[in-house]
């Protein structure tokens, strides 16, 4: 699980930044927005955006965009990207529009093995078990 946002009340007009992960050896990664409490007339948006190098020149991924809405207090709003049809690196690219504070924060969850024999030990007890190891 990373952070993907801050968990913060985001100023109106403002252009919160997400942190660029690099989704290498995953295979699935669910982003979760987590809203509080909005002003009344709060909105933004969220685009979830992929490049092919760190830093690179991001662009945002066709249907992966989160519409906030001040109804949407007290919610959590969330998707499922599959990285094998996205570039390496993934950012988010957030704004907030100019009704309101906008609180809310985003993680992301990442899972699956896009090469199993790199994360699975079969003689660790079976090919279904995962050998736990540090990323770099």
């Amino acid at each position: 699980m990373v952070q993907l946002l801050d968990p913060d009340a985001h100023a109106a007009g403002a252009t919160p930044a997400g942190v660029e992960l690099d989704t290498k050896g995953w295979r699935w990664l669910h982003v979760a927005v987590n809203l509080g409490t909005n002003a009344a007339t709060a909105d933004g948006t969220i685009n979830v955006q992929s490049a092919s190098t760190s830093g690179g020149s991001f662009s945002t991924i066709s249907g992966a965009t989160f519409t906030v809405a001040a109804t949407d207090d007290d919610t959590v709003l969330h998707g499922v990207i599959d990285l094998d049809q996205m570039a390496r690196y993934i950012k988010l690219d957030t704004t907030t529009g100019t009704g309101g504070v906008c609180d809310m924060g985003v993680v992301g969850v990442l899972y699956g093995c896009a090469n199993t024999a790199e994360y699975i030990s079969a003689g660790a007890g079976g090919a279904d078990e995962l050998a736990f190891r540090v990323l770099a």
